[in-house]
């Protein structure tokens, strides 16, 4: 796992062939044009699965929409409730993207514990990831991050 700065004049100058899959954060605002151009042209290129994170998706859905077909993003998470997802993201425009509707800050009861890997700080007696997205009690802080185990 990576992370990179990919808004406003950020570089991509790295191969993202070494990664399975890419995950765009909603930090990366999809109708401000926030992305950088060089990380709009990488990740368009990239062969493997897309997912992206979206959120405040009432500002401009229609320029959300066009740079997430150019960028070729496979499921987007949406805070869109499935009745209206249609709405915001007409399977005209977006033919092969998948949805999964969700909240912000919480996990689906049904997300496989296998895909997500639980830490556990244990000096401190902190939530594992699973614990704390479901209790909402985030309750590391940077001076006692989580340590992995397992």
């Amino acid at each position: 796992m990576a992370y990179a700065a990919a808004t406003f004049d950020c570089k991509a100058d790295f191969p993202l062939e070494l990664f399975d899959a890419l995950v765009i954060h909603f930090s990366v605002r999809m109708p401000f044009e926030t992305m950088s151009p060089s990380f709009v042209e990488l990740v368009s290129r990239f062969s493997g699965p897309k997912v992206l994170l979206i959120q405040d998706e009432y500002d401009m859905p229609r320029k959300a929409c066009a740079l997430i077909r150019k960028l070729g993003v496979d499921t987007i998470f949406t805070t869109v409730p499935k009745p209206f997802v249609e709405k915001f993201y007409p399977s005209a425009e977006l033919p092969n993207v998948k949805f999964r509707s969700c909240l912000t800050g919480y996990v689906p009861d049904e997300l496989p514990f296998e895909l997500a890997r639980r830490w556990r700080n244990d000096a401190s007696g902190s939530l594992t990831v699973e614990e704390s997205c479901r209790s909402g009690t985030g309750n590391w802080d940077s001076k006692n991050p989580p340590s992995r185990s397992g």
